[in-house]
């Protein structure tokens, strides 16, 4: 379906699980990357027994990527494993001081690390919910405050990518009594960044090669 009506390039994750362990890496030489989930999302697939990230770090294919969302205390968790696996492990939309603290302070010691940020927890903080509303504003992981939100700008140069985590949830949806989290990306990503680039809060070297 997708092939057929797509508008852009596109690839798949696949979603790790609690019984893919032995599998997943068979489906991939089809897929951008296997995905881990630590935390609550919006998904199922939440990975709280270690050993099981750690059977899918050993099993992944050594030249496939693996992503992680990985909050709080599970992204030092994370990459200290795949650190001992001796694999590169990517963390999904930081979006707080201490995370972005402990992925900084893992480059530092050379481990292979990447990570990246969203516009929302770039632009977004608890300061802007009340105009926004409770329901438009449930994200995963949810808008931080705004020191949390001036951390990320201040270490500018640990962030590897910008990215949407583009989430097209209807108003409806969002207005609802059990709102999804996730916003839309992908139509104002850019335009942001470029906003950010005019008021010196970026340069155009760091839109270019975070924005792939």
């Amino acid at each position: 379906m997708a092939r057929v009506s797509a508008r852009c390039d596109y690839a798949l994750f696949v979603g790790a699980s609690t019984t893919n362990c032995d599998t997943a890496a068979e489906l991939a030489p089809q897929a951008a990357a296997l995905k881990m989930y630590l935390n609550q999302t919006f998904t199922t697939l939440r990975l709280d027994d270690m050993t099981v990230w750690q059977r899918h770090l050993q099993n992944w294919p050594k030249k496939m990527p693996i992503c992680a969302h990985a909050e709080r205390e599970k992204t030092g968790a994370i990459i200290l494993m795949a650190s001992l696996l001796d694999r590169p492990i990517h963390i999904c939309h930081i979006a707080r001081k201490e995370e972005i603290l402990i992925v900084k302070a893992a480059k530092e010691k050379g481990l292979k690390v990447t990570c990246e940020v969203c516009p929302h927890h770039l632009f977004l903080s608890t300061d802007d919910i009340s105009s926004i509303g409770e329901g438009r504003a449930e994200v995963r992981p949810v808008l931080c405050s705004p020191q949390d939100q001036a951390e990320l700008w201040k270490n500018m140069d640990i962030i590897d990518v910008f990215a949407t985590d583009h989430a097209p949830h209807s108003v409806e949806e969002k207005d609802s009594e059990k709102p999804p989290p996730g916003f839309p990306g992908l139509e104002t990503i850019l335009p942001l960044l470029l906003n950010a680039v005019h008021e010196g809060r970026l340069t155009i070297d760091d839109l270019i090669n975070k924005f792939p």
